[in-house]
């Protein structure tokens, strides 16, 4: 496993959203413009059934687009986050298997050739982890976790 940085990572991760914020933004642009563009023809449930997929649709984006809203946001939180020997919001954990990064829930994100698992504090793994020191050794199910490193 290649030795990564925090700051790094977040900074890659963050430019990823918003990259994605700005794809889910202008789909949405775009779909607001075939609504409005649409006209009602002859066959009224053709078009009512086409303007509802539409606006499913478009709810369907401003519900990914307040996602990554939160992810950006949580990002932002985590980078004025104080490093701490325990375990918390904000840490980037090295095991000897895996690498977590708690405080943002998306799962699996690939950085610098390494797998990084991107999870919230509520997940249960994380509430496993929550606390511990390098050296503590988390059970989770049938894996077993060797904390390495805490950044």
């Amino acid at each position: 496993m290649n030795p990564l940085a925090r700051e790094d990572l977040l900074d890659h991760v963050e430019a990823n959203f918003k990259q994605l914020k700005s794809s889910i933004q202008e789909e949405i642009k775009t779909l607001n413009l075939e609504i409005a563009s649409e006209t009602k023809s002859s066959a009224g449930d053709k078009f009512e059934t086409s303007r509802e997929l539409m606006n499913q649709s478009l709810n369907q984006l401003q519900s990914n687009l307040n996602s990554i809203l939160e992810k950006i946001n949580a990002i932002e939180q985590i980078k004025k986050v104080s490093l701490s020997d325990r375990i918390g919001f904000g840490s980037l954990v090295f095991t000897e298997t895996k690498t977590f990064l708690f405080g943002i829930a998306h799962g699996s994100f690939n950085f610098q050739d390494n797998t990084i698992y991107l999870l919230s504090l509520n997940s249960p793994l994380a509430k496993a982890f929550v606390g511990k020191r390098v050296n503590d050794i988390i059970g989770f199910h049938s894996a077993k976790y060797l904390i390495k490193k805490i950044n």
